[in-house]
């Protein structure tokens, strides 16, 4: 193997997200200046039909992804991830009102498995989920993920949406 396994799954990780965010027609903004617990930032792109020009809203959200082949089921069908104590301690020191997203993607087993080639497609096993961290979250390192939270193109939008409405109301400020 030429490089370390967990680097391998950190790229196969930022590959299916990289997708995943050029799906949804948003930017990924990669942040590679040092390991401080967020990996990079979803932000909002709009396109003004009228003038053909596209501009960001302003609607942003920061993540941290995670890459295991371990992720667990609960009775209820939740994906069950356990924070390490450095991922842990940094989403507990958030104090942004920007949102922290965890993405976790859920590999194969056999992470030699993770992508499928031929001369029709490019295709990634496994699956990401997402879950806003907050400190209802935080009070536990287990992180239980309902099955449905698929990262998925809606998903981006909905986030993005979502905290963009609860930023401008408690800004006060009006969406055009």
């Amino acid at each position: 193997m030429a490089i370390p396994e967990s680097h391998k799954k950190e790229r196969l990780h930022s590959a299916y997200i990289r997708a995943i965010i050029a799906h949804a027609e948003q930017v990924l903004v990669v942040d590679s200046e040092g390991d401080y617990g967020i990996d990079g930032i979803v932000r909002q792109i709009q396109h003004d039909t009228s003038t053909n020009k596209y501009s960001p809203t302003g609607n942003v959200f920061d993540f941290q992804l995670k890459a295991t082949i371990t992720c667990d089921r609960n009775k209820m069908n939740e994906v069950v991830y356990s924070l390490d104590s450095n991922a842990h301690y940094r989403f507990s020191q958030w104090q942004g009102i920007i949102p922290s997203v965890l993405i976790v993607y859920d590999m194969p087993d056999d992470i030699q498995n993770c992508v499928i080639q031929d001369t029709e497609k490019l295709a990634m096993q496994g699956c990401c989920y997402w879950k806003f961290m907050d400190s209802d979250v935080l009070k536990k390192k287990t992180v239980n993920i309902p099955s449905n939270q698929i990262f998925n193109a809606d998903a981006v939008n909905y986030i993005l949406s979502y905290h963009g409405q609860e930023l401008r109301r408690l800004r006060n400020v009006s969406s055009s």
